[in-house]
Order: structure tokens, then C-alpha cells, then sequence
């Protein structure tokens, strides 16, 4: 899967793509409500912020945890969508760093960068970073490995482009899975995991290399400069 699926999201609910549906639909039929694909609520998030970014954040899935409302609002819902379909702004992982959207959302993210933030800015932060999910669709928990979503290839193809580039990866939950499911990550070594996976923030004291972070958006804004 070459072209990016995401931009054919339905209008309406439930927000899953049709290549997706028949597996989505028969898990939920049988998901307990902890693991139950929130289609019919938020729109689902399978990648954050620019997809040519010098550092990729890899996770699980997307929550849907008290602040889901906030993002069920109309507005953030146009931000999302013109996220899926790659619409850059001034602020690619705009709809939670942008300094005009709040809420418990954004504040979630910002507790994991804010020392990148502190550094470099709002702005070049929201421009240096890639967060892409393992699994596209909200949860209240994770647990969804045995299923294969044809969608999912999208994501996986954009972390190979950026192992071509050069890019640094933060697992930012535990690496199993991604190893498991991108062979071209194993032995990659410009890659880390932060040590605590329950709060995965992106400090020098939870992620060994994170002088190396620093390191790769230093050199991208001096490519940009």
C-alpha cells in the first residue's frame, strides 16, 4: 500500500476505513468495553506531524481516555483530518502543540517534550516530530496485536522512509511489536526506548539517548537554515 489511505476516512460515524472495517467490526462484536475500537466517537490516529520529521515517536495506539470530548469537537476534528491527509502547517503536530488549541489533550503531549520544547520552541518541535501508532484506532486500552488491519502498511511504510533518511526512533512503549512488524528496524541503530514506557517522556533522565534527539532536529534545522 503506497498511496495513503487515510484520506478516504468517512464523513460520519463510524470513522474506520472500509479496507478495515470486516476486522474491526467482528473484534468489537466480542471486545470487552476497555478494548473496544472507539469508532463511533473520535476519529482515529494513526501517524502525528510531518511525515518527513528527523524524529519518529513510535506507539501503541491512540487513547480514548476522559479528554476524548475535546477531540470530538468539530474543529479538532477538521485539524485531525487535514493531519491524515498530510496538510502541513506552521505547526505539523498542530493539533497538540499549536499554541491556539488547549485542553487536556494537548497538555498530555506536551509533559512528554517539554524539555524538547524548552530547547528548540514550540514551533521547530512541532515541525521535528513524527508520532506513529501502531495501531490506528482508540481504545481505552491497548491490545490489539492480533490483528491485521490491511491500513496499517501506510504507517509502516512511512517508518521505512525515514530509516532512509536517517531519522531517530523513540519507542516510546515497549519495541517488540514494531521489531516484530518492520524487520528493517532490527539492528537500526539510530533508535532508543525510553525507560519508562508507563510515561513515556522524551527527558535525559527516561531516555538514555536523548542528547542524540537533540542532536537530530540540531542538524535539521541547520539543513532548513
Amino acid at each position: 500500500m503506497n498511496a495513503n489511505p487515510w484520506v478516504h476516512v468517512p464523513a460520519t460515524k463510524p470513522f474506520v476505513l472500509e479496507c478495515d472495517r470486516p476486522v474491526v467490526e467482528a473484534f468489537n462484536r466480542k471486545a470487552g468495553k476497555n478494548r473496544r475500537l472507539r469508532i463511533d466517537k473520535i476519529l482515529p490516529e494513526p501517524f502525528i506531524g510531518n511525515p518527513h520529521a528527523p524524529v519518529l515517536l513510535l506507539s501503541n495506539n491512540p487513547g480514548f481516555g476522559k479528554a476524548w470530548k475535546e477531540r470530538g469537537q468539530p474543529d479538532f476534528m477538521k485539524r485531525v483530518r487535514k493531519n491524515l491527509r498530510h496538510r502541513l502547517s506552521a505547526y505539523p503536530f498542530y493539533y497538540y502543540l499549536d499554541p491556539n488549541v488547549t485542553g487536556a489533550n494537548r497538555e498530555w503531549w506536551e509533559k512528554r517534550v517539554t524539555c524538547l520544547i524548552t530547547g528548540f520552541g514550540r514551533k521547530v518541535v512541532a515541525q521535528s516530530i513524527l508520532n506513529i501508532a501502531y495501531f490506528p484506532y482508540p481504545s481505552l486500552r491497548y491490545g490489539h496485536d492480533r490483528l491485521e488491519l490491511e491500513s496499517r502498511d501506510y504507517a509502516f511504510q512511512l517508518v521505512r522512509n525515514a530509516i532512509k533518511r536517517g531519522a531517530f526512533f523513540v519507542y516510546m512503549r515497549k519495541k517488540h511489536r514494531w521489531l516484530r512488524a518492520v524487520k528493517e528496524l532490527r539492528g537500526y541503530r539510530r533508535s532508543c526506548q525510553v525507560l519508562n514506557v508507563q510515561n513515556p517522556t522524551i527527558t535525559p533522565t527516561n531516555l538514555p539517548d536523548f542528547k542524540k534527539v537533540v542532536a537530530s532536529i540540531a542538524a535539521a534545522i541547520g539543513d532548513r537554515s
